[in-house]
This record gives C-alpha cells, sequence and structure tokens, in this order.
C-alpha cells in the first residue's frame, strides 16, 4: 500500500511532469507537456554558380532536468530528403521542413545545429552551418480542489 499527499492548497505550484511516488502529473487544465514544433531550413544561393544541395544534417542536442537529474542526449539526422528543391540557381533559396516534438515541461535547453553542403558543377563545395538554442521552463500548474462533505446516514 502506498499513500501519497499532494498539497493542493495552491501555496505551492504543482508542475508538469512532477512525480508523486508512482503518480505523475501529466496535464493540467489545456496545458500539454509535449508540444509539436516546426523547423523551417532556409537555403540561399549567395555563390556566383547554381548549386546542388548534398549534405543538409540537422544535430538535435538536449539537457533536460526531470525530477532533479540532468538528463542529456544528442540526435544526428541527415534530412536531405526533406529540401523541397535540391538544386539552386544564384540568388534563389530553398527549404527543408521537419517537424518534431519538444517537451516544454521540463527545465533544459535544446541546441539544433544545421550543416549544409552544396557543390556547384564545376569548382569547390561550398559548406555553411548554423545553430540556435530554445530554452524550457517549467510550466506551473494551480490545483482548486473542491471537498463536498456527504452525510453518510442520511
Amino acid at each position: 500500500k502506498q499513500t501519497v499527499q499532494i498539497n493542493t492548497s495552491g501555496i505551492e505550484d504543482l508542475s508538469l511532469m512532477d512525480i508523486y511516488g508512482s503518480l505523475q502529473l501529466e496535464s493540467c487544465d489545456d496545458k500539454q507537456c509535449n508540444v509539436p514544433v516546426t523547423f523551417t531550413y532556409l537555403i540561399k544561393n549567395i555563390g556566383e554558380e547554381p548549386m546542388d544541395v548534398t549534405v543538409l544534417e540537422r544535430t538535435l542536442e538536449s539537457r533536460e532536468v526531470i525530477n532533479g537529474e540532468e538528463v542529456n542526449s544528442k540526435d544526428t539526422k541527415d534530412i536531405r530528403d526533406l529540401v523541397k528543391d535540391k538544386s539552386v540557381e544564384v540568388g534563389d533559396e530553398t527549404t527543408a521542413v521537419e517537424s518534431s516534438v519538444l517537451n516544454v515541461c521540463t527545465e533544459g535547453n535544446y541546441k539544433v545545429e544545421v550543416d549544409v553542403k552544396a557543390d556547384p558543377p564545376v569548382g569547390i563545395q561550398c559548406e555553411d552551418s548554423d545553430e540556435y538554442t530554445i530554452v524550457t521552463e517549467p510550466k506551473a500548474c494551480r490545483v482548486d480542489v473542491d471537498i463536498t462533505c456527504v452525510d453518510e446516514e442520511g
């Protein structure tokens, strides 16, 4: 038998994904932890020759604090197949769109790094990279409890 006491007085905030014994607070009202995100990568040809995109690689590193413990992960993915038009004329641009899900209920940050390589018909390969960081902070949840007392005898 397990007894779990949760302070619902409103004095203390409850955060989504908090764990109380074998219970975990996964949602509160309309707040959800795992939110869909769309990453749009813009590739511009600022050179003097047409280019063919040969490599588009995305690395997602995450550092999250879950139940007071730091959890790190790293995922590298070839996303060249998401490039809309792999041949890019001088002055033109193309995009790649990737859908993902991020947990916004844990303290942490996500670093996204993108590397692109493109080849001209003749000459030296062009390459570039970019990175950005997404910082998340836990959402707090206020819990209001209504108690109804019922007379057992009547």
